[in-house]
């Protein structure tokens, strides 16, 4: 049975690393680069600018206590009354198996009767699977940017659901 359990850098910063290194494909497609050896560090600190840590929330979804994936909530981003993905990872033993589907849930349904049903995120263009999950869970593409990700132009989707 899974469990989505909030997360903590103090307790469970050891088993997210293991995450990233197995996740390796993600951050060479995507982030255009290996996992650093700090890695769930930087993830647990993460925030935009202007936004405060605490306003950060992290979620792990657990299989037989072996986590298996990551989401991160920002509260009250990108206005007061929304909510903002700034991070889903899935092990990739476990992609496609309804693990991101309810990770998603679970965390949203801990965290969504303090705010609006707004909820935003970006993400690659070319991280096709990802858009395909989002959309089916309800989210619907917005617009379309550009930016430099390791100094290389990325493109990007502002995704948003109500």
């Amino acid at each position: 049975m899974d469990k989505v359990l909030p997360l903590t850098e103090k307790v469970h910063s050891k088993k997210v690393q293991r995450l990233f290194e197995k996740s390796r494909d993600y951050f060479v497609a995507f982030e255009l680069r290996d996992p650093t050896d700090d890695e769930a560090e930087r993830f647990f600190l993460a925030v935009p600018d202007g936004v405060k840590l605490q306003n950060k929330l992290t979620f792990g979804i657990f299989h037989h206590n072996k986590l298996a994936g990551v989401i991160d909530w920002l509260t009250g981003y990108p206005d007061k009354k929304s909510l903002y993905i700034g991070f889903l990872l899935i092990s990739p033993e476990y992609r496609n198996t309804g693990k991101a589907c309810t990770l998603f849930a679970k965390s949203l349904h801990l965290i969504e009767p303090h705010y609006d049903k707004k909820i935003h995120l970006c993400v690659e263009e070319k991280n096709t699977t990802a858009i395909l999950f989002w959309e089916k869970v309800g989210f619907k593409k917005k617009k379309r940017f550009t930016k430099e990700v390791n100094g290389y132009y990325v493109s990007f989707f502002k995704m948003a659901k109500s």
